[in-house]
C-alpha cells in the first residue's frame, strides 16, 4: 500500500511536468495539486508546491507565486527549494 502511494505520487508529479511541458500550465497546476491533496505524507509535496510556483511566475501571476512559496516555508522548513 505504502509503496503504491509513493509510486504514484511520483506518476502524477512526472504527468505534471509533461503537461508543463507541452505548455498546458493549468493542467499542470491541477496535476500537482492532486498530490499535495491526495499524498499529503508524499515526499513530493515540497516539490510539488515549488513547481506551481514556478509555473506561476512564468506566467506573471507573483501574487500566486508569492501565496505558494509562503505555503513552502510554512509547511516545509528545511526543504531544499526554501533555500533555493
Amino acid at each position: 500500500y505504502g509503496k503504491n502511494r509513493k509510486i504514484n505520487a511520483q506518476i502524477h508529479c512526472r504527468i505534471a511536468e509533461c503537461l508543463n511541458n507541452q505548455g498546458k500550465s493549468k493542467q499542470a497546476i491541477l496535476e500537482y495539486q492532486k498530490i499535495l491533496d491526495g499524498y499529503p505524507e508524499s515526499k513530493f509535496c515540497d516539490e510539488s508546491l515549488y513547481k506551481i510556483d514556478m509555473i506561476y511566475s512564468q506566467n506573471k501571476q507573483y501574487d500566486e507565486a508569492a501565496k505558494i512559496f509562503e505555503k513552502i516555508e510554512k509547511n516545509y522548513p528545511n526543504s531544499k527549494y526554501v533555500n533555493s
